[in-house]
């Protein structure tokens, strides 16, 4: 049985419940959901249940698969992230244009003092909590739970990021966006990680 809305899979939950005195759900391969009811304590049934497309994607900085939308114009383009891209797994985001910063722009860094601020110190630490609240909401909307996001970058950066000197050297540290989705345990991962 296919369901195209999460509307749909609950009104089929909700009569099952109805039906049986017990069901229990069971994530099986490749996504499908084993529905097993007992009716009355006397019968069994199994219900194989597809779910949406969009269930199983992940999130992904845009500039991975491609987009031009890091500082500079540019891209971080990786061939692995544009093709789970093409095949329909990876949900696009980036988390400083959803903050209302343009690109270009100028380059951030995260500061000693939590503060995040331009190459010439203009505090654009708003924009950067703004972005990721606004992508935390994605997330939470689509019920996403892994996200592959642009290592260092004071966004998306993964275990280590920048130092706020514009020097390149790394510390230890995550990016806004990415310290915002592992606190709402979400599973964070550079494109670095063999995960993909």
């Amino acid at each position: 049985m296919e369901l195209s809305k999460s509307s749909e899979f609950a009104n089929v939950a909700n009569f099952a419940l109805r039906q049986y005195s017990s069901m229990h759900f069971l994530w099986g391969p490749g996504g499908g959901i084993g529905i097993h009811t007992r009716l009355r304590g006397v019968a069994r049934k199994s219900v194989r249940v597809r779910l949406p497309p969009w269930a199983y994607m992940k999130l992904v900085s845009a500039c991975l698969i491609g987009i031009k939308c890091r500082y500079d114009g540019k891209s971080n383009l990786n061939k692995k992230c544009l093709g789970l891209f093409k095949k329909g797994k990876l949900i696009p985001v980036c988390p400083e244009q959803l903050g209302g910063l343009q690109t270009p722009r100028e380059k951030s860094e995260i500061q000693k003092n939590g503060k995040i601020l331009t190459k010439s110190g203009k505090d654009v630490t708003k924009n950067f909590i703004k972005g990721a609240r606004k992508t935390l909401k994605l997330v939470k909307l689509l019920e996403i739970k892994e996200a592959m996001l642009k290592s260092k970058s004071p966004s998306c950066g993964c275990g280590k990021i920048y130092d706020g000197t514009f020097s390149g050297r790394l510390i230890k540290g995550n990016g806004v966006t990415a310290a915002l989705l592992k606190k709402n345990k979400i599973k964070v991962y550079t494109e670095f990680d063999e995960v993909l």
